[in-house]
């Protein structure tokens, strides 16, 4: 079971990684454009005036810092959030342009995208993870007659 604590911190910990490191690398090019990672994660608070689509996919990362700050408070978290948060962030593969004042379609998602579903998926996997060692710690606790 330490072992499991172990790889579940160690997830947790690139997860983190992961996310700011998204941060700092191209994300999406468009025709125009290519965007950095800080440059998403900055302006896709406004797609909620032009795009709610892009704004549900941009909302995992609200759910992605919910989820983080429960686990640094050693809270519990249900399965479902962090598997909502890495399918929003997936949903961009099927969200094929930006939204300026008129449709801008992406050309190409980048190692920056790739890295930021990454540290979704990571932080859903540590989540399975200490929902398993809590059953473990659980299950080993219980007396059998």
């Amino acid at each position: 079971m330490e072992t499991k604590e172990n790889i579940k911190d160690i997830l947790f910990n690139i997860s983190m990684l992961a996310y700011a490191v998204s941060c700092i690398l191209p994300c999406l090019t468009t025709r125009t454009e290519e965007l950095i990672g800080y440059q998403c994660l900055l302006s896709g608070i406004f797609t909620i005036i032009t795009d709610i689509r892009a704004f549900l996919i941009w909302s995992s990362n609200i759910y992605y810092i919910t989820i983080i700050v429960r686990l640094f408070k050693d809270k519990d978290v249900e399965i479902i959030l962090p598997a909502i948060s890495f399918l929003l962030s997936l949903g961009m593969i099927f969200h094929r342009y930006l939204n300026y004042d008129i449709e801008v379609p992406i050309t190409n998602f980048n190692i920056g995208y790739y890295l930021w579903v990454t540290s979704h998926l990571l932080l859903l996997v540590v989540c399975i993870l200490k929902k398993s060692c809590a059953l473990s710690s659980e299950l080993s606790g219980r007396q059998y007659d």
